[in-house]
């Protein structure tokens, strides 16, 4: 599905990704073939073949750059942010029917695996596993001092929650790098996955009103004051309203 969506926004040339993906997805058969269940769980034996065998990594200098969150050119250079690594490693923990699934965490990704009743929590940029302290630090990190990790921080999230999750972090980092369109057509495939969501149609408006499309961008932001009358933006959206002039329609 990341990579479907790749295809859409990007118009990504997969024959080499694919063809990538395959060879990796043939080594790893091979890698799994070797492995002794009397010396490790076949998690440990999955992280060892990605991080180390493969050499995945977390890209610290370009954490915030939009191939980061493209799964194709984490394939293709094995570096990537914690969500498109997790979404990767993910693919491979199932590939053996490990019980693992991805967890939306605060301002972070993590991937929870099940063994034998015990429950681990690892941190995809660098294949580590984590304790709840260092769970609780980034939890203070992305909430402010005062947040307390609770059991549903950790919950596991769907698949659908998972891509929402990705293509808002492709909006964001579009809309750092003042790449509009693109973000225009994230939020589309947003609201594909949760039609009439009044946040998402706010953003949209906002992305809308810095295209210079007015007329949309009012009746977006309509929207979300009619379905959300008390959240604190109002007042900022009813100014913006003011200052834009409906009739001045740029068509994109």
């Amino acid at each position: 599905m990341a990579l479907l969506i790749e295809q859409e926004l990007d118009e990504v040339e997969m024959a080499s990704v694919e063809a990538e993906l395959t060879l990796l997805e043939q080594q790893f058969d091979a890698f799994m073939a070797g492995h002794d269940c009397k010396q490790q769980p076949i998690w440990q034996t999955v992280v060892n073949c990605f991080f180390n065998h493969w050499q995945f990594s977390g890209d610290w200098q370009h954490f915030f750059e939009y191939p980061n969150t493209q799964l194709s050119q984490v394939i293709l250079t094995r570096k990537g942010i914690p969500l498109s690594l997790g979404i990767l490693l993910l693919h491979f923990l199932k590939r053996v029917q490990v019980d693992a699934q991805g967890i939306c965490f605060p301002g972070h990704f993590l991937v929870s695996i099940t063994q034998q009743g015990e429950r681990i929590i690892l941190d995809p940029f660098d294949g580590k596993v984590q304790n709840r302290h260092q769970l609780e630090l980034k939890l203070r990190g992305a909430k402010g001092d005062l947040a307390r990790l609770s059991e549903q921080d950790l919950q596991a999230d769907t698949l659908k929650d998972i891509i929402r999750r990705l293509l808002q972090t492709k909006k964001g980092v579009l809309l750092r790098e003042n790449k509009l369109d693109l973000a225009l057509c994230c939020s589309d495939l947003l609201l594909r996955l949760a039609p009439g969501d009044p946040f998402e149609i706010r953003d949209r408006g906002f992305i809308f009103h810095e295209l210079d499309c007015y007329n949309v961008a009012v009746d977006d932001f309509n929207y979300f004051i009619d379905k959300c009358p008390d959240d604190p933006s109002i007042s900022l959206l009813k100014l913006k309203i003011k200052q834009m002039d409906p009739k001045q329609l740029v068509m994109h």
